[in-house]
């Protein structure tokens, strides 16, 4: 099964390159892919307004990053948010831990001085 949120980072739609989010009931922006969220840590994100607001910085930073990128750099960035995704995002179980979360793929990864992701070995 496919997140939502790897499915955002994955196949981008006209929503996240307008950086458009999705209002709510609770009065606060959602990310689009709130819509298809699946996992707790997703479901968890939608319903808090400042962790949809780090969703949705990481969508536009993640838009932006492509902007002048190469295709493997953009590939290289892609695979990288999908084991982010994988192996830290979805194994949160705190508010907090999301919150690290995000600013780590924020603030070292996506953040305009940053360097082209790693490649995997």
């Amino acid at each position: 099964m496919v997140s939502a949120l790897v499915w955002s980072l994955a196949v981008p739609t006209v929503a996240f390159a307008r950086g458009e989010s999705s209002s709510t009931s609770d009065n606060f922006p959602q990310p689009t892919w709130c819509k298809k969220a699946k996992t707790t840590v997703e479901k968890m994100v939608c319903q808090d307004g400042d962790l949809s607001a780090s969703a949705i910085s990481l969508d536009a930073m993640w838009d932006s990053y492509k902007v002048f990128r190469t295709a493997a750099e953009i590939k290289s960035m892609r695979q990288y948010l999908r084991d982010w995704n994988k192996n830290t995002f979805q194994k949160c179980d705190s508010t907090a831990c999301v919150k690290a979360a995000y600013e780590e793929a924020m603030n070292k990864h996506l953040s305009p001085t940053t360097e082209p992701a790693p490649t995997s070995v």
